[in-house]
């Protein structure tokens, strides 16, 4: 009789459960226009985590910037001069270093530092620990820090009115030194503070705040204290699960508006938007889409055919923006051509030409 190799039994599935971790490192990253209070929101910080156990390691990114092939030296004769150094030194760092998201990098190595002390390996967490790194201008140095530490980094964006950042500055432009100093150059100096901090569109390795703001998980009032200490509390009990703790109307509003804004497939950018009552009741959701023939818009589900710009494969508005700038520049052509003409013309000529 042929005998037949008993078959293998199949592997068993473990039903064993990695053991949750209540006390896991975290890293905070702070981002923030020229004018916001971050030491309070920082200390804040520190403040609910410590509440909840936690010790906290404060990392400020510009005392990372020193390198011997960084020149930038920081000028501390006046306000004005001390931010726009310290900027420089920090656009040079990244054009040194080849790589928009440098200083990121730095504030890994640090946390890497700071776990060697503690654990003898800069590749162990120290749990209990959270990071609160100050603070990020480029959306690539948020890349970083969430592929590197993934759920377990935060962004805590401060915000201001320009407003309210500009008497604050003003007054710090002020209070530095004990110089006399005009109104209506204290306010110019805060204003180009503020125009410089938002985005240096002139730079490739400049500051880049205005696109990396509204990346934040959780927005704090830079200016209202009270509102300040209000939000971050709440923030901290809700993330270690505090059931208590609910959305308030803006915070849901946003999270609609993000919602709703993934609905759209524009090519350059999808946007969602939510309209409430001042119950926060939802009257109306949109987004940038296209528009059906005949009413309403596209669904991935519908029966129509889809002519958006993904299905046509065209971005309409940056063909049109290519336009622009073709017919400008084609302008501009013409003008220096005339321009040139009309200096190898006499005087005679040139009446003749424009009569």
């Amino acid at each position: 009789m042929k005998k037949y190799p008993k078959p293998k039994k199949a592997p068993q599935e473990s039903t064993a459960y990695a053991a949750p971790i209540h006390d896991p490192e975290l890293v905070f990253g702070i981002v923030g226009p020229i004018g916001v209070d971050l030491d309070l929101v920082v200390q804040n910080l520190i403040s609910a985590l410590e509440n909840m156990k936690y010790r906290c390691e404060k990392i400020h990114i510009t005392e990372l910037m020193s390198h011997r092939k960084v020149r930038n030296s920081i000028d501390t004769s006046s306000y004005f001069k001390r931010y726009n150094s310290l900027i420089e030194a920090a656009n040079q760092y990244r054009r040194v270093a080849g790589h928009p998201a440098a200083l990121a990098g730095r504030a890994i190595l640090k946390i890497q530092t700071i776990r060697k002390s503690l654990t003898g390996s800069i590749e162990n967490p120290v749990r209990g620990t959270a990071y609160i790194v100050r603070q990020f201008k480029r959306p690539e140095e948020i890349d970083l820090m969430r592929k590197v530490y993934g759920r377990k980094f935060i962004q805590l964006s401060v915000y201001g009115s320009p407003e309210e950042r500009r008497k604050v500055l003003i007054e710090k432009i002020k209070r530095f030194d004990p110089s006399p100093k005009k109104d209506a150059t204290c306010e110019k100096e805060a204003l180009q503070l503020i125009d410089t901090d938002h985005e240096q569109k002139e730079d490739e390795h400049g500051q880049r705040i205005a696109e990396v703001f509204h990346l934040g998980d959780v927005f704090v009032n830079g200016i209202d204290k009270r509102e300040a200490t209000r939000t971050i509390d709440r923030f901290v009990k809700a993330l270690f699960g505090h059931n208590g703790v609910s959305p308030n109307t803006d915070e849901y509003g946003l999270y609609i508006a993000t919602a709703a804004s993934l609905r759209s497939i524009d090519l350059s950018r999808q946007v969602g938007a939510a309209i409430f009552s001042t119950q926060g009741e939802i009257i109306s959701l949109g987004c940038n889409e296209v528009p059906k023939a005949g009413g309403g818009t596209y669904w991935s589900d519908g029966s129509t055919e889809a002519f958006r710009d993904f299905e046509v494969g065209v971005d309409a508005n940056h063909d049109r923006k290519t336009e622009i700038l073709f017919e400008f520049t084609s302008i501009l052509a013409k003008e220096k051509m005339f321009a040139s003409k009309i200096n190898r013309l006499s005087d005679n000529s040139i009446y003749k030409l424009i009569s």
